[in-house]
């Protein structure tokens, strides 16, 4: 397992940008919901940090509950250590 957790990481540090769920998993060939449990490892330790999609329906008022919002999928990206 150490070694697949190392390997998630590896995935961050190589890409260009954000990283979305579904596509890691793909790549890696990881079942998404495995993926996600091991990414929470690297989120824990602060290596990595979920983009969180804060749109919210200004028309209705609904808010994250309104059913004309299009969710994106969950993404992640490595946190750039030299801004700590």
């Amino acid at each position: 397992m150490t070694n697949r957790l190392r390997q998630i990481l590896d995935a961050f540090e190589e890409a260009a940008g954000p990283m979305s769920l579904d596509a890691l998993a793909r790549k890696l060939e990881i079942e998404p919901a495995l993926l996600e449990s091991m990414i929470s490892y690297w989120v824990h330790r602060g290596r990595i940090r979920e983009i969180v999609d804060d749109a919210a329906c200004a028309a209705c008022g609904a808010g994250q509950t309104c059913p004309f919002i299009a969710r994106l999928p969950r993404c992640y990206v490595l946190v750039d250590e030299q801004k700590h």
